[in-house]
């Protein structure tokens, strides 16, 4: 079961990233799949062998409250400022989906992955001249490789 949720997972990553290389946009569909694991993760685990509740629990859901509280202080901070928000509410759904299907340790591993991903290929495309300072850089892509490398990091696959 959670081989396929993994691989489920994985799908919606690849869409995710596609349509943010091309649109620069997340779509609500995609991070819902994503969402949906949580789910039927509980509902496996309220129903599977010794009812033991499944991962990743109730700090999943903490997690993905504070993704969004954290996004929402640097909105207001960056609004008062007059300065722009380094990333979009699709990445901030995504992370939160990533937290509530997974947990707060692939959410940690995700974020800071995909983070250092995207600097380093940010930092090469401005010494090489591909990107100018101020051109946008699609970070659902660097989301999907560090997601992707933490579910085959686990145990499980």
């Amino acid at each position: 079961m959670t081989r396929l949720l993994y691989l489920w997972i994985a799908l919606m990553l690849v869409l995710i990233s596609i349509r943010d290389i091309r649109d620069y946009i997340i779509p609500d569909r995609y991070v819902l799949g994503i969402a949906l694991c949580a789910v039927v993760r509980a509902a496996a685990g309220a129903f599977g062998p010794g009812r033991a509740p499944a991962e990743p629990g109730g700090g999943a859901v903490l997690t993905a409250a504070l993704i969004w509280a954290v996004y929402l202080a640097a909105l207001v901070i960056g609004a008062a400022c007059g300065g722009p928000i380094p990333f979009g509410m699709g990445d901030v759904k995504l992370l939160s989906a990533i937290a509530l299907a997974l947990g707060r340790e692939a959410f940690l591993f995700t974020f800071g992955g995909a983070s250092i991903l995207c600097g380093l290929c940010a930092a090469v495309l401005l010494a090489f001249g591909a990107k100018e300072k101020k051109d946008r850089i699609a970070f659902g892509p660097f989301i999907a490789v560090s997601c992707i490398a933490y579910l085959l990091s686990t145990s499980a696959m």
